[in-house]
């Protein structure tokens, strides 16, 4: 893979569900292996909201921890950002989801639903569209739920005729050294085939190997 663009989904399930140590590791492997930053690569192949979404990300500026009162503030500063506006102003749902905690998305979603009677995954679709909606999509799902959020990549990955390589192999690599076991126990609960079946069944040769080495 020269460059990113050709699979915005790949990118969007690499870096969207990264925190800002796997970011980091991803920044190092992606000049490694291409021979230039992923910063250059999003500025000259992605563009509009989706490139500012990724832009955001890849700064490493994702805060810890969780606050009550300020997920109280961010939750009425998306509804008034977007449901209580006319168009929307996508600034806010960047600044928020792209600086936010997971667990602090995850406590703002639950004041947004206070607020309107749904989540924030209901108000993405509604008031968003294309790769920019699957970013910030992602990054709701995995704050509720990390395991099956990145189970479900894996699965996707693999499901039907061919397989996304590039997308299997990076999401592996990206979990290997932290949450690979707690994912592959989610994994191998919720499918019908175990996360390892599931690659044996889906590609061949040594790539196979290298994989079942990792998850087995």
């Amino acid at each position: 893979m020269n460059g990113i663009g050709t699979d915005e989904d790949m990118v969007i399930d690499v870096i969207c569900s990264a925190s800002n140590s796997k970011i980091i590791a991803i920044k190092e492997a992606f000049q490694e292996m291409t021979g230039k930053s992923l910063e250059d690569a999003i500025e000259s192949e992605c563009s509009g909201e989706f490139k500012r979404v990724l832009v955001a990300i890849i700064q490493g500026c994702r805060q810890k921890g969780c606050n009550e009162a300020q997920a109280r503030i961010d939750a009425q500063e998306l509804f008034e950002a977007g449901e209580d506006k006319i168009g929307t102003d996508e600034s806010t749902f960047i600044r928020i989801m792209c600086n936010s905690s997971f667990k602090q998305i995850r406590l703002i979603d639950e004041y947004y639903q206070d607020i309107t009677g749904h989540d924030l995954i209901t108000v993405i679709e509604k008031e968003l569209s294309g790769d920019f909606e699957k970013a910030l999509k992602c990054i709701v799902q995995y704050a509720k739920n990390r395991l099956a959020t990145v189970s479900d990549m894996l699965y996707e990955s693999m499901k039907g005729t061919g397989t996304r390589d590039a997308s299997l192999i990076r999401i592996i690599l990206v979990y290997a050294e932290t949450d690979l076991e707690l994912i592959k126990g989610y994994f191998d609960q919720n499918y019908e085939q175990s996360l390892a079946e599931m690659i044996a069944g889906d590609i061949s040769g040594d790539y196979k190997k290298f994989l079942l080495s990792i998850v087995q």
